[in-house]
């Protein structure tokens, strides 16, 4: 699962490099550039997104948020019933699971609604 992760992380970071790329060809930025990370992440850098896309982008940070929490409880749920009763039990290990999969799915919808919301400003 961690391997997962990471390289679902590399991929991110490739596409935000290859956004950044096609935004300006002549030159290109790397990530952590002067343009490049201060760019995505400048406190005044708003995405311009309509009302629908701002919903849309609070609706996959929402889903983020709660699935990551539920990835935690979960997690610790599973490790204390085994603990105190040496019984291996699948429910909070399979919403563990879930989480992971709704967390990918909100962080993924987020970046992809940011990204875009960016790109229509600035052109």
């Amino acid at each position: 699962m961690f391997g997962l992760l990471t390289v679902l992380t590399v991929i991110i970071f490739i596409a935000i490099n290859l956004f950044l790329y096609i935004k300006s060809p002549g030159k290109p930025q790397r990530l952590l550039s002067k343009n490049g990370l201060s760019y995505l992440f400048y406190n005044r850098a708003e995405p311009g997104l309509g009302k629908r896309g701002l919903r849309k982008l609070k609706t996959f940070l929402l889903v983020a948020g709660i699935s990551l929490g539920v990835f935690i409880i979960s997690g610790v749920l599973h490790n204390a019933i085994y603990g105190l009763f040496e019984i291996e039990e699948p429910v909070f290990f399979s919403i563990a699971i879930a989480s992971v999969v709704a967390f990918e799915v909100g962080l993924i919808g987020s970046l992809v609604m940011s990204i875009k919301g960016l790109s229509s400003k600035a052109s």
